[in-house]
């Protein structure tokens, strides 16, 4: 489980830009095609989130989607 947190206004995304769009969900994952995302904790403005999802979805933050998009998956790491 990939945990982040997230401050109000904050957020995330899931990029399948590498994944063959013409695949539906099943065929690209079989069975293990769930996302399960789960609210962890919440501190004043703060929220901990933790995120499950196949090894073939990135979970990007935000602030980083400019430098994943530019540089590719490394520099965003």
């Amino acid at each position: 489980m990939l945990v982040i947190t997230r401050r109000t206004g904050e957020s995330f995304s899931f990029q399948l830009e590498h994944l063959d769009p013409s695949l539906t969900l099943a065929e690209l994952f079989g069975e293990e095609m769930e996302v399960r995302v789960t609210l962890l904790n919440i501190n004043g403005q703060q929220a901990r989130i933790g995120i499950e999802a196949p090894r073939d979805i990135t979970v990007l933050r935000a602030e980083l989607e400019d430098d994943y998009h530019e540089h590719g998956a490394v520099a965003a790491r």
